[in-house]
């Protein structure tokens, strides 16, 4: 009892290593800093560390500790906690901020120079720094504390009883691994323990942060003792791209069963182009991951909405902003457009210099519905025209029009009278002119 709970005490001090630690490159080099990340552009919580890259800033307040990375992947500033300048701090273009709060974004900090060389893993989830050029592989040795047990606080957990699940709650994070010895997996909880495999099971958070960074689907695991060493070299970047394609095909496959509204022959010849063998350095490794997700991303069906509209009092002048309006609405997912062809009592229509209507003086020039037709026939727009028809039709110029009211009141609305033939008329007229032009 007292040999197990050494091993836990021990198991306890190594894991925390990995969150700030340092790894051993090639001989003679200095060692490498590793810390792990929790978010890409998320919200920096307390204790937390992110990275913000392809986007102006950070948008975060001065209270964290950042590192700048320039596009060459050199540390070129160091901003401590506090300090006004990180206050939603630019980010450089192709490069990246690292930052982080707490007692981790202290270690960061301190764990990074300026001039050192910094990549940010994003399979891993891990930023590393140093010196020197960096090797990005790695060998290390997680202990564990119990076989196929319940995984209570202070636990990591091995389960190697072939089909049957870890009963594990969501609060952990699980590395499965194949008879091979390869992870197939990583992330969830209540795994199936593959047959000859086994499943790693981590509850807190400094051992959850090591099997992100570490145990990442293609490493290689290998139990020694009460020990397992995860390994991860330039061998297996394919076997990581093989592992993502084969879930990729399964996905495929199961899109195709559920008669998904998506676009099979395009994504088929994605997934196609794609050749696990053709990677060779962690970058490439990381596009062709990329192109997976976004693959993924395409096999979501999107089924069309009924209604994506927008009212629109339509301002152009010329029939080359109503093309270039209707081109951002359907930029932006717009699917109906709304134009009120009557606005503050002048219409937005001319037919001749005899109606009556007051008239807009930017439309004698130029047919705005007629170029708003043009260009919603040519964006698949559906086009709705709206006329009020009682309501600031004309009625300042003709005051005979206008309703009634039945006893004074303060601000009376100027509404024109449906019982007034002369109005009806004209109304009557201008709706034909819409149908019979347009």
């Amino acid at each position: 009892m007292k040999t197990l709970r050494l091993l836990a005490a021990f198991a306890a001090i190594t894991l925390l290593l990995p969150f700030c630690g340092l790894l051993p490159t090639a001989e003679g080099e200095n060692d490498t800093f590793v810390m792990s990340v929790d978010s890409v552009n998320g919200t920096r919580w307390a204790d937390f560390v992110c990275v913000y890259k392809d986007r102006p800033s950070t948008l975060q307040n001065e209270w964290g500790w950042n590192i700048v990375v320039s596009a060459e992947g050199i540390a070129v500033e160091k901003i401590p906690g506090g300090d006004i300048k990180g206050k939603n701090l630019a980010v450089p273009a192709g490069g990246f901020v690292v930052t982080g709060t707490g007692d981790r974004g202290q270690a960061l900090y301190d764990g990074i120079d300026l001039g050192d060389h910094v990549i940010f893993d994003a399979y891993g989830m891990r930023v590393l720094a140093s010196a020197w050029e960096i090797n990005p592989f790695y060998e290390v040795e997680i202990p564990f504390t119990h076989y196929n047990a319940v995984r209570y606080s202070n636990t990591l957990v091995i389960y190697n009883k072939a089909g049957t699940t870890t009963g594990t709650n969501g609060y952990g994070f699980e590395a499965v691994v194949d008879a091979e010895g390869y992870v197939i997996s990583a992330g969830g909880n209540d795994n199936l323990v593959p047959e000859g495999g086994f499943v790693i099971s981590a509850i807190e958070p400094a051992d959850k942060s090591t099997l992100q960074m570490y145990c990442i689907p293609g490493a290689k695991c290998v139990i020694d003792g009460w020990s397992v060493t995860v390994s991860y070299d330039e061998s297996m970047l394919v076997s990581t791209v093989d592992g993502e394609l084969s879930l990729l095909e399964e996905e495929f496959a199961l899109a195709k069963d559920q008669l998904r509204l998506i676009d099979y022959d395009s994504i088929r010849k994605q997934m196609d182009a794609l050749d696990a063998n053709t990677v060779s350095t962690l970058e490439v490794r990381d596009e062709m991951i990329d192109a997976i997700a976004d693959i993924r991303h395409a096999m979501i069906e999107s089924r069309e909405v009924e209604v994506r509209g927008v009212w629109y009092v339509p301002l152009e002048r010329n029939e080359e902003s109503v093309f270039a309006t209707v081109a951002e609405m359907k930029r932006v997912g717009i699917n109906q457009l709304h134009i009120g062809l009557i606005n503050g009592g002048k219409s937005l229509l001319y037919i001749s210099d005899d109606h009556p209507f007051p008239v807009e003086s930017r439309v004698r020039r130029f047919d705005l519905l007629g170029a708003y037709v043009k260009a919603c026939k040519e964006y698949d727009l559906e086009l709705i025209a709206s006329v009020p028809i009682f309501y600031g039709c004309g009625t300042d110029r003709n005051p005979d029009w206008l309703a009634t009211p039945s006893k004074e009141i303060e601000n009376p609305e100027t509404f024109a009278s449906p019982a007034n033939e002369e109005f009806v008329a004209v109304m009557k007229e201008y709706l034909e002119y819409i149908i019979t032009h347009y």
